[in-house]
């Protein structure tokens, strides 16, 4: 059910990992011909939550302009001139005064 709806088995396997461990951690006082229908609830409610971190993470793709691997878009991001001297002078007198 969690490989369907995500379409990778990783994030597949790492959902039904946190359901068995949410099953263990709060259920396992319960009768045994509970935790069937249990288990496939907190799936389905990992499932959502995966659902909304992945609505979460398009936009920041769409922000960033990209549809590739996460790792990507760190790696392409400008730097940002923080080794400009340049800056560096002006982010020195502007801290100068204000120190006054």
């Amino acid at each position: 059910m969690a490989h369907i709806a995500t379409g990778n088995p990783d994030e597949a396997l790492d959902i039904v990992q946190d359901a068995m461990l949410t099953l263990v951690k709060n259920y396992a006082q319960r009768d045994p011909e509970e935790w069937g229908p249990l288990f496939t609830r907190i799936v389905q409610n990992r499932i959502r939550d995966w659902y909304r971190r992945e609505k979460v993470r398009s936009k920041w793709r769409v922000w960033f302009g990209k549809d590739e691997d996460d790792q990507q878009y760190i790696e392409n991001l400008p730097d940002g001139g923080i080794n400009d001297p340049l800056r560096q002078i002006a982010n020195a007198n502007i801290a100068a005064e204000l120190e006054q």
